[in-house]
């Protein structure tokens, strides 16, 4: 396949063939599916390369289409805990026995209107039930309310630190490429031109390295194919990556190369430990993007929350079968067809989904490194670190590097009247946080 990264290769020589070089790459896609297909792969993976995909209007329909799937599915689910109620309700409501042989019309009654005070003719277990279960609930929900919601903000906070340490992992990688552009020679011969382009494609590698560390996939066969297709890899390279350390190699490369232009009198000391300080600082960067023994919650924590929720969730359940079985016996089965008994059907089907899912974004928001639409765009940024590697091997400085093309005056910089670009009526770009697309996101979990 033509190489992606800087061009090299047959692109430069007199024997590149374009059509020649299409057959090249189809086959290659078409190797690399295969080989996801043989390995089981995840889907995405398998459909096309490279692994991290453009956000396209097709997928992007995609992931609506799915998310709609998934919000039925999580009804589905739910409905469950109603049919479980309703059971109740039909099975406690058909049998006078647990009301004591009470008439229906005076079963439960309570007295000046306190739900906790029985008439001492009504008082039967099963009222006691439902007085108890509501307490119970009460208390319960409160509690759970409270630790859910430092749960959940716990959440949003590491998914938060993820995110942020990918920012800061692009703004390393990018200051890593500079500063080699800037202290390697910056000759146009073919050695210096080489040199450049090697410790400019090994920055991205281990930056792409990185990010397949966050994914789980960095020393896996879809990794490879993913780094070969962007053309990252170079003869024996990956076998020489130290497994489980495939990024920390690559820094490990930079800091060797750097100590070898020194002894070889291309660099100074100073500017080879400079290089060696900066590759350090990335490595740093770029340890581990889904660190688990830092950021990850405590499993008794979430253990203990998780238990919290599904209790409370049981107990509202049987409360309301309870309830709804004594509407069922005062009012011979007639609620049935009363709308407001739906309208509390649907209440507790939105409490039980909304509990559910506040406990699921741990789950949901656990790696932001994945294809869904809710996850980093890291093709889009990879592509513009690659684009600046590519620019800066190239050592196309403007015509004002030229010291017979200095400026011969500071007013021509610094006393010039502000621009009107910005003016009142310029609307700057704003997140549309309740449109569709922003609001029905794909957010599967893994």
């Amino acid at each position: 396949f033509a190489d992606n990264f800087l061009g090299e290769g047959n692109k430069n020589s007199g024997n590149y063939n374009k059509a020649e070089d299409g057959v090249k790459k189809n086959s290659f896609l078409a190797s690399s599916r295969q080989d996801c297909e043989r390995t089981n792969l995840p889907s995405w993976i398998s459909e096309s390369a490279p692994i991290f995909k453009d956000r396209s209007a097709r997928s992007i329909m995609k992931n609506i289409v799915s998310s709609f799937v998934i919000i039925l599915k999580t009804f589905v689910e739910h409905s469950l805990y109603a049919l479980v109620a309703i059971a109740l309700a039909l099975i406690l409501g058909n049998f006078p026995y647990f009301f004591g042989g009470i008439d229906r019309g005076t079963a439960c009654v309570v007295v000046n209107g306190d739900e906790n005070t029985l008439d001492e003719y009504t008082i039967r277990d099963i009222c006691r039930i439902d007085i108890i279960l509501k307490n119970t609930q009460k208390n319960l929900g409160t509690l759970v309310a409270f630790i859910l919601g430092g749960f959940v903000s716990s959440t949003i906070y590491l998914w938060r630190l993820r995110r942020n340490n990918y920012c800061v992992l692009c703004g390393a990688a990018r200051n890593l490429i500079i500063q080699i552009g800037a202290i390697l020679p910056q000759a146009n011969d073919e050695e210096s031109l080489n040199r450049r382009k090697t410790m400019l494609r090994w920055v991205v590698l281990g930056y792409e390295l990185a990010v397949l560390k966050g994914r789980n996939m960095i020393d896996t066969s879809e990794g490879r194919y993913h780094l070969k297709y962007l053309g990252l890899l170079k003869w024996d390279e990956w076998d020489k990556l130290i497994d489980g350390d495939r990024h920390t190699t690559v820094w490990w490369w930079i800091q060797a190369k750097s100590s070898q232009l020194r002894s070889e009198g291309v660099i100074t000391g100073l500017q080879e430990l400079h290089l060696c300080n900066v590759a350090a600082q990335m490595r740093d960067k770029a340890n581990d993007l889904m660190s688990r023994i830092d950021r990850d919650e405590s499993i008794p924590y979430t253990t203990i929350v998780g238990l919290l929720v599904n209790v409370n969730l049981i107990t509202f359940t049987l409360w309301n079968g309870v309830h709804w079985a004594i509407l069922h016996y005062k009012s011979s089965a007639k609620c049935w067809f009363w709308p407001s008994i739906y309208i509390d059907i649907l209440s507790f089907l939105g409490y039980n989904i909304m509990f559910s899912l506040l406990f699921d974004l741990s789950q949901i928001l656990y790696n932001p490194f994945g294809p869904r639409s809710i996850d980093i765009s890291h093709n889009v940024v990879s592509r513009g670190i690659q684009k600046l590697a590519r620019e800066v091997a190239k050592c196309d400085f403007p015509s004002s590097m030229k010291s017979n093309n200095q400026i011969d005056s500071e007013e021509e910089v610094f006393h010039n009247e502000p621009s009107n670009i910005f003016h009142e009526n310029h609307k700057l770009t704003v997140r549309r946080r309740f449109s569709l697309l922003g609001t029905v996101r794909h957010i599967n979990g893994y």
